[in-house]
């Protein structure tokens, strides 16, 4: 086949998209990306540049850019993400193995040049592995028939509601659902984590040194006054009206009288200074007449 030399590229013709094939000369070259694999993140994690992977079995290359080397091979040589992501060099890399495949720095760049010195070969030669024609970009990235598949029946997406069949099956799905123990604690902490973040985001905290405190605009609305006391204080704080007290607790106006009938404790969570941990205050809710 013809070679034609412009300054150091040699280009040779590839048929599948017409355009030359790269053979310039890399500035680093690794033959075996497996048992090199080592030297690679040593000699390039702290730099930026423009890389390609070359299947030594068939030929076939990839080519991408890194502006944060050491990132960005890491995904390479994690199979999580090689199994997760639909890329054509990620799925040669899981069936050929690393060993099959060499790696070479086409060009260290800086980082922000990395991205269009990959778009500058992208447009100039053919790689068999690579999808897309725009550096850095998702134009042109088909999913795989088996996830379209997958993605026929979620019209819900598209702002149309499930049937009340389907509606019916979700709901029966969910209740027959077992959680494991460290599931349930894991979302215990959740919510009462964001039980505290909204309490803490109320006009006046509910919590300060110890104590429930009052709004700062007392209602003085008739009807039935609420006590709040601290059982292990002791401490008690009056609230004018079932209203304010409740918008305090963050809680309903039925769900106040529930705690009050029932004579159910009130479980607080209360920040440790300078810690990301938290104590649990209890109380008790008592109405009164007026």
């Amino acid at each position: 086949m013809a070679q034609t030399n412009i300054g150091s590229l040699i280009l040779k013709r590839n048929l599948s998209r017409g355009l030359p094939e790269l053979t310039q000369k890399p500035n680093a070259f690794y033959g075996n990306a497996q048992t090199d694999k080592e030297r690679i993140f040593k000699d390039n994690a702290d730099k930026s540049f423009v890389y390609r992977w070359t299947n030594k079995l068939n030929n076939k290359q990839y080519i991408g850019s890194a502006t944060n080397g050491q990132r960005r091979l890491l995904t390479y040589y994690n199979l999580n993400e090689l199994k997760r992501t639909n890329m054509r060099i990620y799925k040669a890399l899981l069936k050929y193995g690393h060993e099959s495949f060499s790696f070479e720095i086409i060009e260290y760049c800086d980082k922000d040049k990395a991205v269009s010195r990959e778009q500058f070969y992208l447009d100039h030669f053919d790689f068999e592995y690579n999808y897309l024609e725009k550096a850095n970009s998702v134009l042109g990235l088909k999913d795989s028939s088996a996830v379209l598949e997958k993605m026929k029946g979620r019209k819900n997406a598209l702002g149309l509601k499930h049937s009340d069949d389907t509606k019916n099956k979700l709901r029966i799905s969910q209740l027959n659902k077992k959680h494991s123990i460290e599931s349930k604690n894991k979302m215990k902490e959740v919510w009462a984590q964001r039980k505290m973040e909204k309490l803490l985001t109320q006009p006046t905290s509910l919590l300060e040194g110890g104590n429930i405190l009052l709004t700062n605009n007392k209602s003085k609305l008739e009807g039935k006054s609420v006590i709040i006391t601290n059982i292990e204080t002791n401490v008690t704080t009056p609230f004018v009206s079932i209203t304010e007290a409740a918008s305090v607790l963050n809680i309903t106006r039925v769900t106040l009288r529930s705690y009050a009938k029932n004579n159910t404790v009130f479980s607080v969570l209360k920040p440790i200074a300078n810690t990301n941990e938290f104590i649990t205050e209890k109380y008790t809710i008592s109405i009164v007449n007026k």
